[in-house]
């Protein structure tokens, strides 16, 4: 109900609040608690969606803030994402679409993002 409420308060800039609180949510909720209410779903889902190709809707900040949330959750659980094999998938995908797309800057950052997930 939260995640709902606050995602129609802030549609716009949701998911860069959610970037910068990420965070503090990780150190003061227990992990438990985040995947076992479809938070990490909901996040990863949000995010594939601002971070599409359709450049007449979103612009390069938006789609860096969907890129680097992705992974930022894919490395704070990564058991909970790698176990579900179509959300790892969704992110690869989405960083390596990334990498092929006109705007040098996102190339740049997707490419940073991938060498981060490799670390």
């Amino acid at each position: 109900m939260y995640k709902d409420e606050l995602f129609h308060q802030c549609s716009n800039d949701y998911v860069r609040l959610i970037l910068e609180i990420f965070p503090k949510i990780k150190q003061q909720i227990d992990s438990q608690i985040i995947t076992g209410c479809g938070l990490i779903e909901h996040w990863i889902e949000t995010c594939a969606r601002q971070a599409e190709n359709d450049m007449s809707k979103r612009n390069v900040d938006d789609r860096i803030a969907a890129l680097t949330l992705m992974t930022e959750v894919w490395l704070s659980f990564t058991h909970y994402v790698d176990s579900k094999e179509e959300m790892a998938n969704t992110i690869l995908f989405m960083l390596k679409r990334a990498l092929r797309e006109r705007s040098h800057v996102l190339r740049l950052h997707a490419t940073g993002l991938l060498f981060t997930a490799l670390d």
